[in-house]
């Protein structure tokens, strides 16, 4: 007889429907689920969206919300995996799975990794992951939010801009005409620069593999979580290391009422395929070059994404 809920890790990238999963996970019975750096309770309101913030407040509101993120991410830094899910089981005793939805990126991770285990009594981790083409659509829409109000992200994504690879951002860009400090123009290459933390991520979980000491369950596709609950109780099978027992339509009704962030606003494609048919000659160029330039084309194949509609790798001269 289980005495001690299973604890759970699922890694992620921002803007890979991290929110909507917690969400979904912590309103089924038997599952406490918190999110985001801050690791709020999955229940309460997105910590990411601005507009609904500002809806109901002011910036004075936005900024209190900030705050709290800011201090998760400084937290995150010193903060091990197991001392969360002792947190939450102690906020939510009736659980029988206790865990966190992008609380971590698989980044963070390799500093506990002797935490994460052992096998079979341990936390099991996974990592959620997006198609890199609707992820930089998402980042490109949080971005032109979010930097327009805070200027500590503002800053530090002009920075990464220009230590990615700064040479080829202007090459790319004088070709098609585009002067890449325009404000919309550096959220787009925000978004696209931020694939730097995928490949450290994928890194990562290779390195949690080879490890062994904890048990890494492998790579979430979002697109098939959001449209597939057999995906979905097959995923808490894995986390729980065993079935969970879920009321006859528990996951249907979670699934529909599960709410994903649209940091993008804009009327238009949705499928990756469309998205990057619609952007412009020069956000295409950007976005194949900083895929190629954090060499992620193999990764993303490997786990099962389609980038078919991408061209060869571009040459930046």
């Amino acid at each position: 007889m289980q005495t001690e809920p299973r604890r759970f890790l699922i890694a992620s990238h921002g803007w890979s429907g991290s929110y909507w999963l917690a969400h979904v996970l912590h309103g089924l019975p038997g599952i406490a689920c918190v999110h985001s750096s801050a690791a709020l309770p999955a229940a309460e309101d997105d910590p990411y969206a601005i507009d609904a913030i500002l809806s109901q407040g002011t910036l004075d509101d936005v900024y209190a919300r900030l705050g709290v993120l800011r201090a998760g991410y400084l937290d995150r830094a010193t903060r091990q995996p197991s001392t969360l899910c002792q947190e939450v089981a102690a906020g939510f005793p009736e659980a029988r799975l206790v865990g966190s939805v992008h609380t971590f990126r698989m980044r963070d991770l390799p500093r506990s990794f002797a935490d994460l285990g052992p096998k079979g009594a341990g936390i099991s981790v996974a990592n959620l992951l997006r198609h890199p083409v609707s992820l930089v659509r998402s980042g490109y829409g949080q971005f032109r939010d979010s930097m327009a109000i805070d200027l500590n992200e503002h800053a530090w994504i002009a920075r990464r801009v220009a230590e990615t690879d700064l040479p080829a951002f202007e090459r790319i860009s004088a070709r098609h005409g585009v002067r890449p400090g325009a404000f919309d123009a550096l959220c787009f290459l925000g978004a696209c620069c931020t694939l730097g933390g995928l490949a450290e991520d994928f890194r990562a979980a290779r390195a949690l593999e080879d490890d062994g000491r904890a048990a890494w369950l492998g790579h979430i596709l979002m697109e098939r979580m959001i449209a597939d609950t057999g995906y979905l109780a097959h995923w808490i099978e894995r986390l729980n290391d065993g079935p969970m027992p879920l009321a006859t339509g528990a996951l249907d009704t979670s699934v529909l009422a599960g709410r994903r962030n649209r940091h993008n606003h804009e009327a238009g494609a949705e499928t990756p395929d469309r998205v990057f048919a619609e952007w412009s000659d020069w956000q295409r160029a950007i976005f194949v070059h900083c895929l190629d330039h954090f060499g992620l084309r193999a990764p993303y194949s490997a786990v099962g994404y389609d980038l078919s509609m991408l061209p060869p790798p571009m040459d930046a001269q």
